[in-house]
């Protein structure tokens, strides 16, 4: 409805008809509205279709996903070149959702490739398959990108999305450290409490308006880092359930906000429905495990967060991205050895909002046998959340985005480079490397060097005839 009546704001026949009296006739209920909508997306996947066939070969990406009715679907898109006014172009299309009925290997094979045909894609030009990493898709022995090469040999290429790799090792680091694992499910679900109901984001809103648009920076120790990101939110955001990088926003929003979410939770427990829940979260955050847990992780994700954001542009240079993660990996290697000077500032920022809240500080009872915690042995409150919580998740975190982006890919990576945009990059590299060539030729054969220089002098004094070559002999007496 919104289209139509913005159509009929310069469309005088739209507008009388929308405007007629009659209740009849109008075609604008849900089931017109409805038959419209999948008007335009035949008509629409018809010139997808029309474009992507002009090309010589042409990508499936896929990924399953739930709605908001928690109904299984299969997202499909495609990636192929056109051309345009002698211009080459990449593009991506997106070609619809399907309802998946079973989530195994073949079903979703079988879909993807019986739906692709209803669409008129011409298979025999399918080169290259990209899905995320879990083994229904990727399985070596019966994957769904295992099952489509067997029926289209052509289609063996497979690419695993570099930001999907990189959300993984935010999941992987997270889910490895059992007190961050519970402290995101305890998160996720405070967000949705208070964001599912609209009465309890009508209290949200009530606690915040005195707020405003409050511009939420990093709070990070060193003065370089701070401003690695601002937006303007004033309600809390939910937790992303698949892009764990994107948490980072709602961590500094708790932080930023820690006492308001508190006074929300207050507000919450005088209600008849869901005093309970409120209460039972309100004493999670007060808990300053809890808390030094929500600054470590807001502190370490905001690293990885620039990086989330250039995997996922338009423009992305892999080589350049796979750089940035290695430089990633040593910036939080070097955390790593000065792992006692990085962790005091955290634990004060922890310290200072705990004295605010008059959160207790102090750590968890230290028992003989445990083993659903962290345990290890610690004299000091500051000690024990340092070896127990912050190098832990920190050691994860090297270790996944060394397993994840290895040196060894880089030299694959520069295949794409061999695209005229891009292209050249290489010749900057090369030449770089020609420079360092012959700089080191120079330096290792200095003394041929500068014989070479003091021959060509004595050249110029030799005179060049019929016979110059036993000239130059006699010259050199040989």
């Amino acid at each position: 409805m919104f289209f139509v009546n913005w159509k009929s704001s310069f469309d005088l026949v739209l507008k009388e008809h929308i405007e007629q009296k009659c209740s009849y006739g109008k075609y604008l209920s849900p089931l017109a509205q409805n038959e419209f909508i999948h008007c335009c997306e035949l008509e629409i996947r018809s010139k997808i279709v029309s474009r992507c066939n002009q090309s010589n070969f042409f990508s499936v990406m896929a990924d399953e996903c739930a709605d908001c009715s928690n109904q299984a679907q299969l997202s499909i898109c495609i990636r192929y070149c056109y051309t345009e006014n002698d211009a080459w172009y990449v593009t991506e299309d997106f070609c619809g959702f399907v309802e998946l009925v079973k989530t195994n290997a073949e079903s979703i094979s079988t879909c993807i490739l019986n739906k692709l045909r209803e669409w008129g894609f011409d298979l025999t030009r399918l080169r290259g398959q990209g899905y995320d990493g879990c083994s229904t898709m990727t399985g070596e022995v019966s994957g769904v990108k295992t099952r489509i090469t067997q029926e289209l040999s052509n289609a063996k290429y497979f690419v695993h999305c570099r930001s999907h790799c990189l959300n993984l090792v935010v999941v992987n680091s997270c889910q490895s450290v059992a007190v961050v694992r519970n402290f995101m499910a305890i998160l996720g679900k405070i967000t949705w409490f208070i964001s599912a109901s609209s009465k309890r984001k009508n209290i949200m809103k009530s606690v915040m308006k005195d707020e405003g648009q409050i511009a939420i920076q990093f709070d990070l120790m060193y003065d370089q880092e701070e401003g690695l990101f601002s937006q303007e939110k004033r309600l809390l955001p939910t937790l992303a359930e698949t892009r764990w990088t994107s948490r980072t926003d709602t961590l500094t929003w708790l932080l930023k906000h820690y006492d308001k979410v508190l006074d929300i939770l207050d507000e919450i427990q005088n209600q008849t429905v869901g005093n309970s829940d409120a209460t039972s979260y309100k004493m999670t955050l007060l808990n300053f495990e809890i808390l030094v847990v929500a600054v470590v992780t807001q502190f370490l994700l905001g690293y990885l967060r620039p990086l989330s954001i250039e995997l996922q542009s338009e423009n992305c240079d892999l080589v350049e991205a796979h750089v940035q993660a290695r430089s990633l990996a040593a910036s939080f290697l070097e955390i790593r050895e000065h792992a006692e000077e990085a962790f005091d500032g955290l634990f004060k920022r922890a310290s200072t909002i705990a004295n605010k809240n008059d959160i207790t500080i102090n750590k968890p009872r230290t028992s003989g046998r445990q083993r659903h915690r962290a345990n290890a042995a610690a004299e000091t409150v500051e000690q024990h959340y340092r070896i127990n919580i912050f190098i832990p998740l920190i050691d994860h975190i090297i270790k996944h985005l060394n397993d994840r982006f290895p040196d060894d890919i880089k030299p694959m990576l520069y295949g794409f480079y061999l695209l005229p945009r891009y292209f050249y990059l290489t010749y900057i590299d090369v030449c770089i490397q020609l420079k360092i060539v012959t700089l080191s030729v120079r330096h290792k054969f200095s003394n041929l060097h500068d014989h070479g220089k003091l021959l060509l002098c004595m050249y110029d004094d030799v005179t060049v005839g019929e016979d110059s070559q036993s000239n130059y002999l006699s010259f050199l007496n040989i």
